[in-house]
């Protein structure tokens, strides 16, 4: 069985209910669910989760948005 970190599942979590967002949307959601994380942390963690096949990234810089891949 694979194991997942919390801090990525919580994040997945987030991306179940509302599919496309952006580094600074997870921020907010995380926020409104009392978890504490920096921004810098967030994005950290949506480069591991893309780099793993698990989310997907579109545009680049200000403009990035992720989103849960299809596999």
């Amino acid at each position: 069985m694979i194991k997942i970190p919390q801090k990525y599942q919580k994040i997945i979590a987030i991306f179940l209910e509302k599919v496309v967002l952006q580094s600074s949307d997870v921020y907010l959601e995380m926020e409104k669910r009392g978890e504490e994380a920096s921004l810098v942390t967030i994005k950290r963690t949506l480069s591991q989760l893309v780099s793993e096949g698990i989310l997907k990234s579109a545009g680049s810089g200000r403009s990035t948005s992720y989103t849960i891949t299809s596999k």
